[in-house]
């Protein structure tokens, strides 16, 4: 299956989140330091920089960006992007055709539009990593099977009604996210305002992954 390198990159990438973060949340101003992960200040210094063509992520103005951040940080940026170019390498035809594009980003779409007044259901992938959205019923939902102990199959059996993103991917997340938050439940409840929460996670597998929190939609 194409998609069983994705499966495996997403289930050990939350592993490796739980560890980095040293604990079940982090903000992205108290996220621990990681000499080989991009900060926050590049990103977003960069991110005017990175276009998605051709199914890809791509550097434009490449001289000028690396006069802005420094070799050592467009190093790092590259192997962000070669990283995330190399899972989409492994998308069907088919699963492309599914994905939106907005902006320099990629999203895997809530199959029901009219739930999305809570919030959104959805999978982002960026070129310096990715957001999980839950909307408000789902985080809910999710919350309180988490807090029953639920399993990977209880996760998926909840979620994937509501995702696009291919079955692989929902199985994924749902296989890990009992890893990193499994015994902080009531932490979607605090989070969420009533359009649900997402979960953001920077850096590249296996040593650079970055968790860097649960926030509010």
């Amino acid at each position: 299956m194409k998609f069983k390198g994705f499966f495996l990159f997403l289930s050990v990438l939350l592993v490796f989140s739980s560890f980095a973060a040293g604990g079940n949340y982090a903000s992205a101003s108290n996220a621990p330091s990681d000499p080989n992960a991009l900060n926050q200040k590049t990103i977003d210094l960069v991110d005017s920089f990175i276009v998605f063509k051709d199914n890809n992520f791509v550097i434009e103005d490449v001289e000028v960006l690396i006069n802005k951040i420094g070799e050592e940080e467009f190093a790092k940026v590259n192997a962000e992007i070669a990283d995330k170019n190399a899972m989409l390498s492994e998308l069907t035809t088919e699963e492309l055709d599914g994905i939106s594009v907005i902006g320099n980003h990629i999203e895997f779409l809530d199959q029901n539009v009219s739930a999305r007044a809570g919030g959104r259901n959805a999978l982002e992938i960026h070129w310096w990593g990715y957001k999980l959205f839950l909307n408000d019923n789902l985080t809910n939902t999710t919350a309180q099977a988490l807090a029953g102990g639920a399993g990977t199959a209880a996760i998926v059996a909840i979620w994937a009604p509501w995702f696009t993103a291919p079955t692989a991917v929902v199985k994924a997340v749902a296989a890990t996210v009992g890893v990193v938050l499994g015994g902080s439940s009531a932490m979607f409840y605090k989070t969420n305002k009533g359009k649900g929460v997402y979960l953001r996670f920077t850096g590249i597998l296996p040593a650079t992954v970055v968790y860097t929190g649960m926030f509010a939609q």
